[in-house]
């Protein structure tokens, strides 16, 4: 099966935003994010009925700082992959994968490559995408809007299920 892939921002974005905050994998760093949350408000509110007043500055700091940054991590994260988008022209070349029993190649204009089965770390689907990881932090994006037909996609859930030793697909 082939299918020809031109990447667009908002793929990219998506795709990296969900590898890094919502893959398997990232787990422990959305928790570790809520937790921050929480436990900020936990010492805030604790702060408030402790001292109706007014709380020093001091004691504010803390909380505010862990506050800023859960907030700020996904907001720097959503700019990082915009501007990686920009900078990284090969990203938005038309790209043809083929995806066989063997594995999965790509060619481009500027580069080619392939990769077998064996030899890729997961495959994970969300609503939009498919992200083939080739390793932990190495990930492909791969839109459904690309794919000409829900066939096809059904197609390349079979390759993954039966292929790949890690996969996490809507389906299953």
């Amino acid at each position: 099966m082939q299918i020809t892939v031109k990447l667009e921002r908002d793929d990219y974005v998506q795709g990296y935003m969900w590898a890094y905050y919502l893959g398997v994998e990232s787990r422990p760093l959305v928790v570790g994010l809520a937790l921050a949350v929480l436990l900020s408000l936990l010492w805030l509110s604790l702060l408030y009925h402790s001292s109706p007043g007014q709380p020093s500055l001091a004691f504010l700091i803390g909380p505010a700082v862990s506050m800023a940054l859960a907030g700020g991590l996904p907001l720097h994260t959503y700019w990082q992959a915009r501007t990686s988008f920009r900078r990284r022209w090969w990203l938005r070349q038309p790209t043809l994968y083929t995806f066989d029993q063997q594995g999965i190649t790509s060619q481009a204009p500027s580069y080619s490559g392939s990769r077998e089965w064996d030899r890729i770390w997961r495959v994970e689907e969300n609503g939009r995408s498919f992200l083939i990881y080739l390793s932990r932090s190495q990930v492909v994006v791969i839109p459904k809007r690309c794919f000409r037909s829900m066939a096809q996609v059904r197609t390349f859930r079979q390759l993954a299920v039966q292929n790949c030793p890690r996969v996490s697909l809507l389906d299953t």
